[in-house]
């Protein structure tokens, strides 16, 4: 059987909703409420009480994510990443502050970890349209559904094969015809 662009779309999109609702939105929620705990540890109450009551008079440019570094004093060997600056993404904005939070090593590691799962083994994190555009030009290049099943045999639980009904022939009174 052909893959269609059609059958191609329908089951990426069902493989995309399953990936994503069962994994990497499930990560970027775990990896936002860390965020939001790591915000809540380190940044000073009156500073954040402040923004919430004076938002216009904080840095505007980049108050949805912030840095966190292990501490100083850490021996490598106990640092999960490569001990540099980790970028959390927030989706509501926490007071801006230049520089990266020194963060306690357990916080560090963490963020590490889900960090490291959301992006993958290829560094590459996807939103769902581009999850389903890569998976859509996957099953497309294989063409087939035996090609399918041989190389790409998680997708077949999402495929779904309609079995083609051809129309009842009336072929009596032909026969009829040819009989001598």
């Amino acid at each position: 059987m052909k893959i269609t662009k059609a059958l191609a779309t329908e089951t990426a999109e069902k493989m995309a909703s399953k990936i994503w609702d069962e994994g990497i939105k499930v990560l970027e929620d775990n990896l936002h409420a860390l965020g939001y705990r790591i915000s809540e540890k380190y940044i000073p109450a009156n500073v954040r009480n402040c923004f919430v009551a004076y938002p216009s008079y904080f840095s505007q440019n980049s108050m949805k994510h912030l840095y966190v570094v292990p501490p100083s004093e850490t021996p490598r060997g106990l640092i999960h990443g490569p001990g540099r600056s980790i970028k959390l993404n927030l989706d509501k904005s926490v007071p801006y502050k230049s520089g990266s939070y020194e963060v306690s090593l357990n916080d560090y590691n963490l963020a590490w970890d889900l960090t490291n799962r959301l992006d993958g083994p290829k560094g590459k994190r996807y939103c769902k349209a581009e999850l389903i555009e890569e998976l859509t030009e996957n099953l497309r290049a294989l063409s087939t559904l035996e090609r399918v099943t041989a190389e790409f045999p998680e997708a077949l639980p999402f495929i779904t094969v309609q079995e083609k009904q051809l129309p009842a022939l009336k072929l009596d009174a032909l026969k009829e015809l040819f009989k001598p």
